[in-house]
């Protein structure tokens, strides 16, 4: 047995496929345990929520403690993530197109610009070319450009029932800040939200353990029923067919019952048509299937690390 193990240990291909399935295979066991959210609960109203850690606003502002941080490089960024190099394109070319010669727009200058933007923009001028899409999306640039340059901080008010009127109750400063961990709600989401508005992370976690089992399922009833390669290859393909259904090929899975939504959730391919749908039909960018791409990219790694040495195996038999 010490001499067996030593053999398959000094393989280095093994030796790395071994360490990824542990890894895997620990990170399903322990994430439930860290994050005990449903899979396929609804956390997000709205599609597509990119990564990242999630603050609630209103515990924010309610924080008892705010910390003042002088961070010299804070109002850039703040403009920087309102008016990026696009918007600062676009701007220009709606300034050229109603006469402002393009000699005199500096989309670097950012205080010039938006002050030759405040002096021209009226949504109300036809331009030749510009579709109703572009329109409405320099309506709201517009909005969005409102006190940018402003260095005032913003006003808390609350409704007077008796006066009818809002009463001031506190002004937040630029410069005020609260540290995350005094923050009663807070939502970590490394891959994001799919478009129901579930934990993409959590999802996938889900989904490669019941893989895995499945998968050691079948491997059992696969070798326990057929000897041959043939035969297994038509076992396989009698599974297939009945996954094309639960997968959303022929109709969304969002119209199966309950129990069948959570078993098309462990099938590869319905993330595949997933991912598909959202490109070929609704014209999503790379973002929107950010989250599928990760699980076909998870569950194929798991597959091809527990298949190639079994069948490698099978082959020196």
């Amino acid at each position: 047995m010490k001499h067996t193990l030593r053999q398959v240990f000094r393989s280095g291909k093994f030796v790395v496929g071994f360490s990824v399935f542990s890894a895997v295979l620990l990170i399903v066991i322990i994430y439930p345990l860290i994050v005990p959210y449903p899979p396929l609960e609804i956390i997000s109203q709205g599609t597509f929520f990119p990564p990242g850690i999630y603050v609630n606003v209103y515990d924010s502002i309610g924080s008892t403690t705010h910390y003042t941080l002088n961070l010299d490089n804070a109002a850039a960024k703040r403009i920087a993530s309102t008016l990026g190099n696009d918007d600062r394109h676009a701007m220009k070319d709606w300034l050229v197109a109603v006469g402002i010669p393009e000699v005199e727009i500096d989309i670097a200058d950012t205080a010039k610009l938006i002050e030759q933007w405040e002096s021209n923009f009226d949504p109300k001028v036809k331009i030749a070319g510009m579709t109703n899409a572009q329109r409405n999306y320099y309506i709201r640039l517009n909005a969005s450009l409102e006190g940018l340059l402003s260095t005032e901080g913003a006003i808390i008010a609350a409704n007077n029932p008796d006066a009818g009127t809002l009463e001031e109750k506190g002004i937040i400063a630029q410069s005020d800040y609260v540290n995350i961990r005094e923050v009663p709600n807070v939502r970590v989401l490394p891959l994001g939200t799919d478009n129901f508005g579930r934990d993409v992370l959590t999802e996938l976690v889900k989904a490669t353990g019941v893989s895995l089992l499945i998968g050691f399922v079948a491997g059992i009833v696969a070798t326990a029923i057929t000897k041959e390669q043939e035969s297994a290859q038509l076992v396989l393909g009698l599974l297939q067919f009945p996954m094309m259904f639960l997968s959303g090929v022929f109709f969304p899975v969002e119209q199966m019952p309950t129990f069948l939504q959570t078993v098309s959730k462990v099938l590869p391919l319905t993330y595949a048509v997933e991912a598909l749908r959202k490109v070929m039909i609704l014209g999503a960018g790379i973002d929107a299937v950010i989250g599928p791409l990760a699980i076909l990219v998870a569950l194929g790694t798991v597959t091809m690390i527990l298949g190639v040495p079994l069948f490698d195996r099978a082959v020196k038999r």
